[in-house]
């Protein structure tokens, strides 16, 4: 005789995790990341920072390098696809986003803590490479591989060198201190497809 059991009406022990105590937790760590570097962050500034017990960070991450992870997996995100008709007007929007993001919180910043820490922790270097460099080199790439089907670039144009070469000029000018502004990322976009010659 076989006999079916009603589904049970209890619930899961345990409180439901709450989404705002997620974020807390996340935007501590990567401000501490941006702060202190990797070798600096510790559970407990981010559990004070986030306003949490240190036993709530645990629940969600088991250690430090878990809990930089998913701070930077929640801050670092794929640009947004841009696409004007034009090699000179992809080029421009797609440095004058990339400026904003230089600029802002945790942009050119990061970049400087997260290379700083290659030697002990090549990890953090292979995680910005996957989330920023390569989602960036493969927007421009795909603008200039547009454009010489536009035939506005010469079919034997390395769009892969050409990428690298654009957003490294931006990258060079924010570490200098000489971040343009919206006119200038427009005359850099024209002086870099010149100056290459495509």
């Amino acid at each position: 005789m076989t006999v079916e059991l009603a589904p049970s009406r209890h619930r899961a022990l345990g409180r439901p995790r709450q989404p705002e105590t997620d974020d807390a937790i996340l935007n501590a760590a990567f401000t501490e990341l941006c702060l202190s570097g990797y070798h600096g962050l510790t559970v407990d500034s981010v559990a004070r920072r986030a306003g949490v017990g240190k036993p709530t960070v645990y629940r969600r991450y088991p250690g430090k390098r878990q809990l930089s992870e998913a701070a930077l997996a929640s801050r670092l995100s794929a640009p947004a696809s841009v696409d004007t008709g034009s090699l000179k007007g992809d080029v421009a929007a797609m440095l004058k986003s990339d400026v904003l993001w230089l600029r802002g919180p945790g942009g050119a910043q990061l970049v400087g803590v997260l290379l700083a820490e290659r030697e002990r922790d090549p990890w953090l270097v292979d995680l910005l490479r996957r989330d920023v460099v390569r989602p960036r080199q493969l927007q421009y790439s795909a603008a200039i591989e547009r454009a010489i089907g536009r035939g506005e670039v010469k079919a034997e144009t390395n769009a892969s060198l050409v990428a690298m070469a654009l957003w490294g000029a931006l990258l060079a000018a924010v570490l200098a201190g000489t971040t343009p502004n919206q006119r200038g990322v427009e005359a850099l976009a024209e002086t870099m497809i010149r100056g290459i010659g495509i």
